[in-house]
């Protein structure tokens, strides 16, 4: 497993990468999440007034 070498030596930070990260991939994501709840909206939507 050669991931688990530099993770080691990561360990110490690794709190503040996993914030980093998520703060990263929600920014990224928002706009992508706000379409697809939109969408699961319009589909429970439909589905119960069918």
């Amino acid at each position: 497993m050669p991931l688990t070498i530099p993770m080691i030596s990561f360990d110490w930070r690794l709190p503040e990468i996993a914030l980093a990260s998520v703060e990263l991939l929600e920014r990224n994501l928002s706009d992508e999440n706000s379409r697809v709840i939109s969408m699961k909206r319009r589909i429970k939507n439909k589905s119960s007034n069918e």
